[in-house]
C-alpha cells in the first residue's frame, strides 16, 4: 500500500494527493496564466535540460539523483535528444518571424547548429542544410524587394515565405522522426 501526500499544485493551485513513490514534480514559480504554463514548462524544460525530477538550475531545493543514462543508440541509430536538437534547429528559423532583425531567420539555425555541430553528427547536418536554405530565402526575399519596382516582387514575395514556412515546418517533422530531409530549390554553399 502506497503512502499519499498532501501537496498543493503550483499550477492549479488546487490541493492534490500525491504517491510519496513518485517523482518530485518541478515547481515554477511563475504567475503566468495557466493556459500559458505547459507551452513554458516545456520550453523551460529544453532549454534547462532539466529531466523529470529534476530543480531548474539555479533553485537550491534537492534533487534526487538523476536517472540512468539511457543505453546509447546502435550505430546508425538517432537518439532522441539528435532528433529533438535537429528540429529545434530547422524550427528556430522561424524567430525572424518575431525578430525584427534582417536576416534574423538565418541567426537561429545558425547558433544551434555552432552549438551542437561537434557532439551530433545528425544535428550537424540537418544545421547544414537548414543554415543553407534560411541563406537561400533570404536571398529570394532580397530579389523579391528589388522586384518590388515593377510590381511582380509584390506576388513573389508572399509565395516565397509561405514556401519557407511549409517547407521548414516539414523539415521539422521529418528531423524529428529521424530522417535527413534535404530542402528542395536550395543554394548549398556550407
Amino acid at each position: 500500500m502506497s503512502r499519499f501526500a498532501r501537496t498543493i499544485s503550483p499550477i492549479t493551485r488546487q490541493t492534490e494527493y500525491v504517491p510519496t513513490d513518485a517523482p518530485t514534480p518541478v515547481v515554477c514559480n511563475c504567475t503566468f496564466d495557466v493556459r500559458w504554463m505547459g507551452l513554458l514548462a516545456g520550453a523551460l524544460f529544453i532549454l534547462a535540460g532539466c529531466q523529470r525530477g529534476e530543480s531548474p538550475p539555479g533553485t537550491s531545493a534537492a534533487a534526487p539523483p538523476p536517472p540512468k543514462a539511457p543505453p546509447a543508440p546502435a550505430a546508425g541509430e538517432i537518439s532522441q535528444d539528435q532528433r529533438q536538437y535537429a528540429m529545434f534547429t530547422h524550427l528556430s528559423a522561424l524567430a525572424g518571424v518575431l525578430i525584427p532583425i534582417p536576416c534574423a531567420n538565418i541567426l537561429g539555425p545558425l547558433i544551434m547548429w555552432q552549438i551542437k555541430k561537434n557532439d551530433m553528427p545528425f544535428v550537424d547536418d540537418q544545421g547544414k542544410e537548414a543554415v543553407n536554405f534560411q541563406i537561400t530565402v533570404a536571398i529570394a526575399v532580397l530579389v523579391c524587394v528589388v522586384l518590388m519596382f515593377v510590381l511582380i516582387g509584390m506576388l513573389l514575395l508572399p509565395i516565397v515565405g509561405i514556401a519557407a514556412l511549409v517547407f521548414t515546418i516539414i523539415a521539422g517533422v521529418k528531423a524529428n522522426n529521424g530522417e535527413a530531409y534535404r530542402y528542395p530549390m536550395t543554394i548549398r554553399l556550407i
